[in-house]
């Protein structure tokens, strides 16, 4: 009494992901997370301009969170890297 089923009996129907319910929530819910990033990023050295008046220190909590200062810290620590061993 060994009868075999293929693995597509089984399976459901593979549905375009456009069309897949989860896939939707879950890509919404990662653009969601990404815009409310973006507006922090852009919201707290605001606030701290606001609550303190001084520039330079709403630029110095804004600076590290900046793209290009992510990939200038990570140029420096391989530098730093090669540099020890």
């Amino acid at each position: 009494m060994n009868e075999s089923v293929s693995v597509q009996a089984l399976a459901p129907a593979a549905l375009p992901l456009r069309r897949n319910w989860r896939f939707q929530v879950f890509w919404s819910g990662a653009v969601a997370s990404l815009l409310g990033l973006k507006m922090a990023g852009l919201a707290y050295p605001l606030l701290i301009l606001g609550l303190t008046g001084f520039p330079a220190t709403a630029g110095a909590f804004g600076a590290p969170h900046h793209p290009m200062m992510a990939r200038h810290r990570a140029l420096s620590v391989q530098q730093i890297g090669a540099q020890v061993g």
